[in-house]
């Protein structure tokens, strides 16, 4: 096995969108580890597949870190909306201590933006080694405006990435392709460590669900898009689609009953507009998905009940498409029947 080391890959003569993060010594000490030190490079070959995902990784990251990157300014502007937030009720304090050895939102914060930044950096190389383009941040539009909002915005990205993670195509995998999938089994550990933190934060169980809901990498970049200002500096390989919004984030109040009708609204096109049925496709954990008959209430929304089969417990993220058929059992497969989605969920 022949090892290349991190430094000469990252002098490797490639064309990159974007330079490679710099890491400081604060960041490795926060982080609490560095880039890998060596990456085993077999050839210049990368499987398309591969390549595509591993792009989006870093889109995706991007969009991570700098969503916590501004939530930390807030809070250290003094915004009073971020640090006497009466909505946020979680077990640790939003300042450091004075010795900073008691957990608090800051420094927890800190560290998910050290780890991020770290990961970012090793995605990068991975790309750069293999001769692949980095991925530049976009101009983002991030809606939070409260510390409480910005928890569950935050847990809304995380578990975003986390289904992406779970869903990176083993079936591309080649001799050349083991850095990266011991990289991404790696990080999805970490990345699912921080949505427990934020629900913890957020006074939930840290862990809802045995298994996690897999994300494919179409619908997870659908749903980046709606944290962009403007368009993004580079487009990647994946469709677009009609973003599906739903108006109530966050998991529901227990003490009232289940809502009999969801609503969703959604920019019209004319593959909607020809439909002659609608329906919301439900997907949540590794199951099938579930489908209820959607009604138009005008022609840029509508409403559903929610699914009530024993055999499908909604808990933990929910994903949910705007689809002409019910019939389609494949999640993968269901990508190429969605018009409009996915919108995320979060149900316990």
């Amino acid at each position: 096995m022949f090892f290349k080391s991190l430094a000469l890959s990252v002098l490797c003569a490639v064309p990159v969108f974007s330079a490679i993060i710099e890491i400081t010594d604060a960041d490795i000490k926060l982080a609490g580890g560095r880039t890998p030190t060596t990456i085993p490079v077999y050839g210049r070959h990368l499987a398309k597949e591969t390549k595509n995902n591993l792009q989006l990784l870093n889109h995706l990251l991007n969009l991570k870190y700098a969503f916590i990157t501004e939530t930390l300014a807030n809070i250290s502007s003094g915004d009073a909306a971020y640090t006497a937030d009466a909505a946020y009720t979680g077990p640790w304090p939003v300042a450091i201590t004075a010795d900073d050895k008691a957990p608090s939102v800051t420094s927890a914060l800190n560290r998910f933006q050290a780890q991020d930044k770290i990961q970012l950096a090793t995605v990068q190389t991975l790309l750069t080694s293999y001769g692949v383009a980095t991925v530049p941040p976009c101009t983002y539009n991030f809606p939070s405006t409260t510390l409480s909002s910005a928890l569950v915005e935050l847990q809304l990205i995380t578990n975003m990435l986390v289904g992406f993670l779970v869903e990176f195509d083993p079936t591309t995998k080649q001799e050349t392709d083991d850095m990266i999938f011991a990289f991404v089994a790696s990080i999805t550990g970490v990345q699912a460590r921080h949505d427990s933190t934020v629900r913890i934060l957020k006074n939930e169980y840290p862990s809802p669900t045995p298994l996690e809901t897999w994300l494919p990498p179409t619908y997870a970049y659908s749903i980046a898009q709606a944290f962009y200002a403007v368009s993004c500096p580079v487009n990647l390989p994946f469709p677009v689609l009609t973003r599906l919004d739903h108006p109530v984030f966050g998991k529901p109040d227990p003490t009232k009953p289940p809502p009999k009708e969801v609503t969703f609204s959604y920019r019209e096109t004319q593959k909607i507009n020809d439909a002659k049925q609608l329906y919301l496709g439900w997907i949540g954990q590794l199951g099938r998905p579930i489908y209820t008959t959607f009604t138009k209430s005008s022609n840029m929304g509508g409403g559903s009940p929610p699914p009530m089969v024993k055999e499908w417990i909604a808990k933990g993220p929910i994903y949910v498409v705007l689809t002409d058929q019910k019939e389609e059992m494949n999640v993968e497969r269901l990508v190429d029947r969605t018009l409009a989605g996915p919108s995320e969920i979060i149900l316990s």
